[in-house]
């Protein structure tokens, strides 16, 4: 295209003036093209920042994330790496300071690092299991479609019962259908009488429905079996009686229906319910001999506090003392019915490490991506718990070096931020006649609490930077 452009010039140049012209521009077109093509490579080379005084671009960092971190392609738009650069290395110069310190050598350190890593890989697995066993069979047969072919334009009058004596609610609503076939239309029957408030104005209408509709169950089965153009009798639900009239049934082709994603994820999430349940029942039978539950123990926690309340060997426990701390108020009805919290412990925790066991059987501890997840993880959470070690012992510090004075100042110059509302004050009277600035003695806690979260914020934050400079780490404005 250039070269017939050229062409193009010399076929008019008429004068020498002119060629000239064409023959530098001939000799600078190559370099514009050039540095287009240079200012196109240096986008695609886009720098996020440097790391170990190393420069890291966007597209190395995205292969690093993909392979070190487990994160999908899917995941990584450019906006998210930019992101995901920043938060991971605010992060990671903590991480590296509590090796470089010694911290992450600590048995409690290793305990609770420990904990998370089963219990984040459990979870994984968990999610693994879902993907490559149950969600492959949840392909809904055409036969699964047929009962949501039909679809039903449908009106309804409700007459609410809360609050209310219902057998007088149920006589009034029979009358209501009685009027309505002495002749009185029912959409304006429901305009006079319904008491849902959606609808009323509407005569009644709720317009196309099927079985996919989220309507209450009683309503639903009422109006999905109800004749064409007669009105059903009073059908009670949680809210009320309503009458409900069929006005017209339409029946589509069952691809048609396919093209419905509602219809299509409500069979999926019945289907998988159904099939996780089934799934659940082999898992328990095939590692029964590995589950070890004893719901009488949670009658004295006292006595039987460290032992164990469940284990699933290879897997996971609990003991009495830490379910009875999760439990809550509800720890007094388990005591005194150890039966009542069986299918909670069951379902929660025990089929939890069922399904870990069985994705380690199945290998999945050991995908590539697992690793990375599971590694990704244990850094962000050891330099969290190290940042938090770091805040707590420069907290503790300024606690402890805090001088009166320094508060009192901080008190004059923020005052206005120590004020109560004045009782009986009037809005038009302003917001100063409104509230009063408490005096420093009486607003003194408050006050160096503030002092030190300010101080502290600065302290982290030259702490942070001083991280930076340490371990080389700069981001790209």
């Amino acid at each position: 295209m250039i070269k017939n452009s050229l062409n193009l010039h010399f076929m008019f140049a008429k004068d020498s003036k002119k060629i000239g012209a064409l023959k530098l521009r001939k000799i600078l077109i190559p370099f514009l093209l050039l540095a287009l093509s240079l200012s196109f490579y240096a986008c695609k080379k886009e720098v996020l920042g440097t790391v170990e005084g190393k420069e890291i671009s966007l597209s190395s960092f995205k292969k690093q994330a993909i392979q070190e971190f487990g994160f999908t392609e899917k995941e990584l738009t450019d906006e998210n790496l930019r992101a995901l650069f920043k938060d991971y290395h605010a992060i990671f110069i903590f991480y590296k300071e509590a090796q470089a310190q010694g911290f992450l050598d600590k048995p409690e350190i290793k305990e609770r690092n420990e904990r998370r890593r089963v219990s984040f890989i459990k979870s994984l697995l968990n999610q693994m299991l879902w993907e490559k066993v149950i969600q492959p069979k949840l392909k809904v047969e055409d036969k699964e479609y047929l009962p949501y072919q039909e679809k039903r334009k449908v009106r309804h009058i409700l007459l609410l019962t809360e609050g209310k004596n219902k057998d007088k609610v149920l006589a009034q609503i029979v009358k209501v259908k009685e009027e309505i076939s002495q002749g009185l239309d029912f959409a304006e029957a429901a305009k006079k009488y319904s008491e849902d408030p959606g609808t009323k104005e509407k005569g009644g209408d709720l317009e196309w429905i099927n079985y996919a509709s989220p309507l209450v169950a009683n309503f639903q089965k009422g109006a999905m079996e109800a004749k064409v153009n007669e009105v059903t009798n009073p059908i009670e639900t949680e809210y009320g009686y309503h009458l409900i009239l069929v006005e017209e049934i339409q029946t589509n082709p069952i691809d048609e229906i396919k093209k419905d994603a509602k219809i299509t994820e409500l069979l999926e999430r019945k289907k998988a319910l159904s099939m996780a349940e089934e799934y659940m029942n082999e898992l328990r039978t095939k590692y029964q001999d590995k589950i070890h539950f004893y719901p009488e123990r949670i009658k004295d926690v006292k006595k039987n506090g460290k032992l164990d309340l469940y284990r699933v060997d290879d897997a996971g426990f609990m003991t009495v003392e830490q379910a009875a701390e999760l439990m809550g108020p509800e720890l007094k009805d388990y005591q005194a019915n150890p039966s009542k919290m069986i299918p909670t412990i069951q379902k929660r925790l025990i089929d939890t490490d069922l399904r870990y066991l069985e994705g380690v059987a199945l290998g999945f501890d050991k995908e590539k991506d697992i690793i990375a997840k599971a590694q990704f993880d244990g850094i962000i959470h050891l330099g969290q718990v190290y940042e938090g070690h770091v805040r707590q012992g420069l907290q503790k510090k300024l606690l402890n070096e805090v001088k009166e004075e320094e508060v009192k100042a901080f008190y004059e110059k923020n005052k206005e931020n120590y004020a109560e509302p004045i009782e009986g004050a009037k809005p038009e009277e302003g917001k100063e006649a409104q509230v009063k600035i408490l005096p420093y003695e009486k607003a003194k806690e408050w006050v160096k609490t503030d002092f030190i979260s300010q101080n502290l914020q600065k302290e982290m934050g030259i702490f942070k930077n001083g991280l930076f400079t340490k371990y080389k780490i700069e981001f790209q404005d």
